[in-house]
């Protein structure tokens, strides 16, 4: 797809969906945030430093397929991320 198509789609959806993130331990609630679908074009930098570096290489989470993987389905209602380390579990998606 090319880089003019993605960005007309881009901005005909990005004001009808928004990416969520939300890591929670068992039942307690640790982050849940709403962000614009922008920030969908670098999933790497969604999450804090000391996680990024820590934790999702862990996860072994490809962030340039998963990226492929949105910009291809032209940004639709999906899951992104849905992983877990020990107790944590780690969501991204679009809605």
């Amino acid at each position: 797809m090319r880089r003019e198509n993605v960005l007309k789609t881009y901005e005909s959806t990005a004001q009808e969906r928004k990416l969520y993130l939300l890591v929670t331990e068992g039942e307690k609630e640790i982050c849940s945030v709403q962000m614009p679908l922008a920030a969908s074009e670098s999933l790497e930098n969604l999450f804090p430093e000391h996680v990024a570096q820590g934790i999702l290489p862990q996860l072994e989470l490809d962030f340039t397929e998963l990226g492929r993987r949105v910009v291809e389905s032209n940004f639709c209602s999906q899951e992104i991320i849905d992983a877990s380390l020990g107790q944590r579990r780690y969501e991204v998606w679009i809605q």
